[in-house]
């Protein structure tokens, strides 16, 4: 147990050292205590009635503090940017007497009182401001018992109501003890950016209570709270410690190696020093980036939320050190925290000596020690569910505890998805997995539809645009999910993928609100209304819009609308859009130009700037224009050993497999597109084994480049009848050739679902294949294949032999006069589920 000197903390030391910085004001701390001095001379209401503040971080705030403590008042700290609404429900649960405000937010909570039907005195710092006038010797604060309530800190109250946690001044003593001398971070003289709200337990102890009693500490407020203000308040102050939580110095970190990369030695330097690891050599490499933030900074400790290590890594490498914590409301704050010096990776740090902690038999992470509040405010029935008859929280985290007493999270209790099988799954799991595999990813979140897993995927469109892929989902589904897929347990696999455009829903503290996501997942409908924004005036985006809504049938188009993730313009979609455009404008319009102008905005500026100012046509383009650039194309040829390595491979299969082909007389005469459902890895080899020798010959595969590795592959495919498409460069290319492969009377096979089945089941098609037989009029003969997906899923290497496999060719189907792509497809897919069904 840490022995504290009673009333020691907040006995407030009438200093002439300053204390606050805001801007070019400056106060002492002297200054300090005589304005809380007169400010609770202001109002009288006695020991233990609430006051509540309701203010951004300012210097008046520790003024409306300290002034509750000097009338022997419990502090109920809010959050300035809340709603009315979630405001009054505070106000009406503590009962709070006072409540300070500023003029912006003064109508919030005028409005807040008459909901809750409670006449609080408001006491505005703005239209009665602070005289910060000195006083040579002003009235020490009273001393308080250890066991008197401080501060009501409530919960975020993201999946119930929020409630009060009943912080005493033993609670925020025994914490500042273990945190100036089990964990050295918070020393004398040290200067702390006050960024994050105050109404947090996190900054309200880091950011203003720890720093405000230590000698020679500063606190600086930083009025406008963008990044580059943010920054030059850290230089200019020579700020020591930057407390944030993970998203604020995953900012830092992009915009810093966004510059690093510009530069190839700069690059190769920081790629060395990652390598390494060590901050020592990141200060002297990157010296000049520690005097961006003033050169004195020693810690950046953070919490309020996961941190993901690559940051970590990033900026150990760039010379900082990050120091990841964790804690809660309850525990005042602080539950775990890393020793400078002695990081592990993915845990949130090691438990404080004040801290005692178990696992439960269901996960559940459970907490014991003095730095626990002993409840809820107004709330018994909660604190008799959260705080068991040994003294036990248990707080609703399930984890680890490791033999050092790193503490390891891997979700909320509340959080689990439970399945109709009966497994449990924990999404943090899945998503640190996912987002630690690839950086094509800025967030993720997983949650379910129905009984599969579905993730909601944020692309990190900066990465996308360095990289040129031009299809971004389809990129991430086949380079990131579908990985994952195959070295998952079946039940953890990802089924469903929406791709969103704008950040996951979060608290302030960049904690991920969950109960929200469903209701992300239906707004991501086309059908959903978008906030109406003013159409730029002008001819190309005229263009642009008119084609998206008419030929392309995208609904509610918006200027910043991202092609792919806000209106589903597909590669194919994107082709038509293209070639439209360079005839429309004489431009050159080149598919890797979507990366880099991925609105309707920015490709209607790009148009504007790279037109040809004689071109002024209203063409419109279509598949018959494009395929006219298929002449002349090389094309991959049939070798001698193409047939006799196919027909080896059908008696092969034959003696491993309960191989059913039926079917065959359905093959057409000259061209046609075999539609084939994707089970396995085979599946090509399996349809081969139907065809006779000349329509083996005549048969070209379409692949994936993925799948065509290497030099040796590539060739390989050149002289066994396989088109490779590369789904972010060359598409026209590929699909040109396909239809000239038709053209010239041969036959093509295509696996429309882009991608093996994750589970068995048909996924949805995608056009390729009706473009080109309605634009060409060559029939669609659809090739079902069961059994394959039992004889090698994903993620198996070697089959099971011996089982049956059915491929099943069915009459064609001619494209009607009219029929649209969209409903070729359809009919087609719905070809494939009925056969399906019936067997």
């Amino acid at each position: 147990m840490i022995e504290i000197e009673p009333h020691h903390l907040y006995y407030l030391n009438p200093g002439t050292d300053v204390c606050l910085v805001s801007g070019e004001k400056q106060y002492t701390r002297r200054q300090l205590l005589a304005e809380t001095n007169r400010t609770a001379a202001r109002y009288f209401v006695g020991p233990g009635a609430r006051v509540a503040i309701l203010a951004e971080n300012r210097p008046e705030w520790p003024v409306a503090l300290l002034s509750a403590w000097r009338n022997k008042s419990i502090a109920v700290p809010m959050d300035a940017m809340a709603s009315a609404e979630d405001t009054a429900y505070i106000l009406k649960d503590s009962g709070a007497a006072i409540l300070f405000c500023t003029e912006k937010t003064r109508e919030s909570a005028e409005k807040a009182a008459a909901i809750a039907g409670t006449s609080p005195k408001i006491i505005d710092f703005d239209r009665d401001p602070c005289t910060w006038e000195d006083e040579e010797n002003p009235e020490p604060m009273p001393k308080h018992e250890p066991d008197d309530l401080a501060v009501l800190v409530y919960t975020s109250g993201t999946t119930s109501a929020a409630k009060g946690c009943m912080v005493s001044f033993h609670n925020l003593e025994i914490n500042f003890k273990s945190m100036t001398e089990e964990v050295p971070v918070w020393l004398p003289d040290q200067v702390t950016i006050a960024l994050l709200p105050f109404h947090h337990i996190l900054p309200l102890q880091g950011c203003l209570l720890m720093p405000l009693h230590r000698k020679g500490c500063r606190i600086v407020f930083v009025p406008n709270l963008t990044g580059p203000e943010i920054l030059k308040a850290i230089h200019d102050n020579q700020a020591t410690v930057f407390i944030a939580v993970p998203r604020v110095f995953q900012m830092f970190r992009d915009s810093i190696l966004k510059k690093i990369r510009e530069n190839p030695i700069a690059w190769l330097l920081f790629k060395f020093s990652r390598a390494v690891g060590s901050i020592r050599l990141g200060r002297i490499l990157f010296h000049k980036v520690q005097e961006t933030f003033g050169g004195h900074i020693r810690y950046f400790p953070t919490g309020g939320a996961a941190l993901d290590f690559s940051i970590y890594y990033d900026l150990c490498a760039l010379g900082f050190e990050m120091l990841p914590g964790c804690g809660m409301s309850e525990t005042a704050p602080v539950v775990a925290f890393t020793r400078p010096g002695h990081p592990r990776k993915d845990s949130a740090g090691q438990l404080m000596d004040i801290i005692e902690g178990k696992i439960s038999e269901e996960g559940e992470i459970l907490l014991r020690g003095e730095g626990i509040i002993k409840g809820y405010w107004n709330k018994p029935e909660e604190t008799a569910k959260a705080f068991d008859s040994e003294g036990w929280l248990h707080t609703g985290d399930l984890g680890r505890i490791d033999d050092e007493k790193y503490i390891f999270y891997t979700g909320r209790k509340k959080e689990l998805i439970i399945l109709s099988n009966g497994k449990n799954v924990p999404p943090l799991v899945i998503e640190d997995k996912i987002m630690g595999m690839s950086d094509l990813i800025a967030e993720m979140a997983v949650t379910h539809s129905g009984d599969v897993l579905h993730a909601l995927l944020l692309p990190d469109f900066k990465v996308m645009e360095s990289k040129r892929i031009v299809n971004i989902s389809e990129t991430i589904r086949q380079e990131v999910i579908a990985k994952y897929n195959q070295q998952a347990e079946p039940y953890m696999r990802i089924l469903k993928c929406t791709f969103i455009s704008t950040p996951l829903p979060r608290t302030r503290l960049g904690k991920l609100q969950r109960h929200k996501l469903q209701e992300l997942i239906a707004s991501s409908s086309d059908h959903v209304q978008k906030p109406q924004i003013p159409d730029p005036d002008t001819e190309e985006y005229a263009a642009i819009k008119a084609l998206l809504t008419g030929d392309l049938r995208c609904e509610n188009v918006s200027p910043d609308d991202h092609f792919e993730i806000d209106l589903g313009v597909d590669s194919m979609s994107k082709i038509e859009l293209m070639v439209a455009l360079n005839e429309t404008f004489g431009a050159d319009l080149k598919e890797a130009d979507f990366a880099d102008h991925p609105t309707p905005r920015k490709l209607a500026e790009f148009l504007h700037e790279n037109r040809s100012q004689e071109a002024a046509k209203q063409a419109k383009a279509d598949w018959k224009t494009i395929f006219r650039e298929s002449k002349g194309l090389s094309l991959p040829s049939c070798s001698l050993t193409h047939v006799p390595m196919n027909v080896l491979s059908r008696e092969i299969q034959n003696l491993l497999f309960k191989m059913h082909r039926s079917g065959m007389e359905n093959i057409p005469q000259g061209p046609c597109i075999f539609v084939c459902n994707h089970q396995s890895f085979m599946d090509g080899l399996f349809v081969m084994g139907c065809f006779n020798g000349n329509v083996m010959k005549d048969t070209c595969f379409y692949a994936s480049q993925r799948h065509v590795k290497g030099a040796f592959a590539r060739k390989m495919a050149a002289r066994h009848n396989v088109i490779v498409v590369d789904m972010n460069s060359d598409i026209k290319g590929s699909l040109c050739k396909l239809a000239e492969v038709l053209k010239q009377g041969r036959k093509i096979a295509i696996f429309p679902e882009g991608t093996r089945t994750h589970d068995g089941h048909l996924g949805r098609f995608k056009s390729a294949f009706a473009i080109l037989a309605g634009t060409l009029q060559v029939p669609v003969v659809p090739v079902v294949i069961q059994g394959a997906y039992d004889v090698l899923p994903r993620g198996k290497h070697f089959p099971r032999f011996f089982r049956e496999i059915s491929i099943k060719i069915l009459p064609s189907v001619m494209p009607e006069e009219g029929c649209s792509v969209k409903e070729l497809t359809e009919k087609t897919e719905k070809t494939f589920r009925t056969e399906l069904e019936n067997k």
